[in-house]
């Protein structure tokens, strides 16, 4: 698959997962009482402004811009064997004229009834029918489509996508 042929204005989010060996995920376990216990701390003098910031979720990412445009968003979580393609198009109801409305939802709806190499049903099948899931939305400003599958069908995730 070629990612030049996908449209200049998408913006592409890849959430990469691989899985992680086991032994390197475990953690050794202690029970309650074998715990050694810590002095408790006092808590530092801190505005609301620097606690939200300390409190905020923080996902590393890497971001490109390809030769045809495409942003693509690359966020690896090796916590899981899974990997979701998000793809962002720039179109929302927004661009809609009153008395004209629902055609964003509507090709929302559109995409996953098949196309030129792909039937209908068979982007179902090929996400669901191996353990993932796929589903659209859209808002004001922006339709995106999403697929959630195991790692190794990362491609045919893509080329579902660029399809």
């Amino acid at each position: 698959m070629r990612l030049t042929r996908l449209p200049r204005r998408l913006a592409l989010l890849l959430a990469l997962s691989a899985a992680a060996p086991a032994a390197a995920q475990r953690r050794p376990q202690q029970d309650a009482a074998s715990a050694p216990k810590a002095a408790p701390k006092a808590a530092p003098k801190s505005s609301p402004s620097s606690a939200k910031a300390a409190d905020a979720i923080r996902i590393p990412f890497e971001r490109m811009t390809l030769p045809n445009g495409l942003t693509v968003l690359l966020a690896p979580d090796h916590s899981t064997p899974q990997v979701t393609v998000d793809v962002w198009y720039h179109v929302g109801s927004k661009n809609e004229v009153p008395g004209r409305t629902g055609f964003a939802h509507m090709f929302e709806h559109v995409m996953f009834t098949g196309s030129g190499h792909i039937p209908y049903g068979v982007h179902d099948r090929l996400t669901g029918g191996v353990g993932g899931s796929n589903n659209g939305q859209t808002t004001e400003d922006r339709t995106n489509y999403y697929e959630n599958v195991p790692a190794n069908y990362l491609e045919t995730a893509l080329w579902l996508e660029a399809d």
